[in-house]
């Protein structure tokens, strides 16, 4: 079986390099991979990372030739576009200090998008 090596392309501004750069390629036959940004954990001290720690990371599908995968509203965020990932359980109550913290996180990761689209594109209505 031939091993076929991972395009070379670099990663897109803000992103992280993978544990793994080679799998991170041949996770999709190196047609594309999925790109992340900085994660950012709320309280990292407080305790090892759990499905109750509270984190937010942006990320991105960046194809062989080196674009990023534009927002298509018919697919699931992850495989469509810049997007940002919030974990916190519905049990995590925060302070006034913390949620502040969250937000600016989340502003933060919402930069790193947009440094990885050509415009907001996003698919819903605000106020």
């Amino acid at each position: 079986m031939t091993t076929i090596p991972p395009p070379n392309i670099p990663l897109p501004a803000g992103a992280t390099p993978a544990d793994d750069e080679v799998r991170s390629w041949a996770d999709y036959e190196n047609e594309f991979r999925i790109v992340y940004g900085e994660k950012r954990v709320l309280c990292p001290e407080a305790a090892p990372e759990t499905d109750q720690t509270i984190w937010v990371e942006p990320c991105a599908v960046q194809m062989a030739d080196g674009t990023i995968q534009p927002r298509d509203p018919s697919k699931p965020p992850l495989h469509s576009g810049p997007s940002v990932s919030v974990q916190a359980h519905w049990e995590n109550y925060l302070t006034a200090a913390e949620a502040r913290q969250l937000a600016r996180y989340i502003d933060a990761a919402a930069a790193t998008d947009e440094l990885w689209s050509d415009a907001d594109m996003h698919t819903c209505q605000f106020d």
